[in-house]
């Protein structure tokens, strides 16, 4: 009996080391499969939501750019804004200034210098709208002030006051045209 019991326990033994040496050679192509199934069902069961993201940020980063781009030109002080010999802000100039810091978003207020003939113009240039800032700010606060490569696409204030005026004066006078008097009565 002892021998029947010592080779049931020996072929019991042999029997479960083969199915285990099996089993972990087995499982592992099982877990792979239940895995890529389960990855499959997610991505079908929440489509389209993990690829919006994505698709929005394609949209709204150059839409973003767009929009920094336009109030660097908007926040920009070009050359006649300064005084050509000093470099020291004209009356126009200190109004943009103040307008930047006081109209301008918050988060939009930094001031753009166009770049002078030289470095040494650009500084000036700097300068001055720095000590126009600070005299504008809170105490304590400093402003954002930067040269940038951009040309600045207006005019001086007067030419485009004088070619109002001209506009203005060449203008024929309103007059109604002359009534006609029909030949039948």
């Amino acid at each position: 009996m002892l021998r029947i019991c010592l080779r049931t326990f020996w072929m019991a033994t042999i029997a479960l080391t083969i199915l285990t040496v099996n089993q972990t050679t087995a499982d592992a192509g099982w877990h792979e499969f239940w895995d890529s199934v389960k990855r499959d069902y997610n991505r079908n069961h929440y489509w389209p939501h993990p690829f919006v993201e994505p698709d929005r940020d394609h949209i709204r980063v150059p839409i973003e750019i767009m929009e920094a781009n336009g109030w660097r030109r908007q926040n920009m002080l070009g050359s006649h804004h300064f005084d050509p010999e000093t470099s020291k802000l004209t009356r126009a100039g200190r109004l943009k200034v103040q307008w930047i810091l006081t109209q301008a978003p918050a988060h939009r207020r930094s001031i753009f210098v166009e770049r002078g003939a030289n470095q040494r113009v650009t500084t000036a240039r700097i300068d001055a709208v720095e000590t126009t800032a600070m005299a504008t700010m809170p105490m304590g606060t400093f402003p954002d002030v930067r040269d940038t490569h951009l040309v600045y696409e207006g005019r001086r204030a007067d030419y485009v006051d004088s070619t109002l005026r001209r506009f203005n004066t060449s203008q024929p006078a309103p007059v109604l045209p002359a009534a006609e008097s029909s030949g039948t009565q």
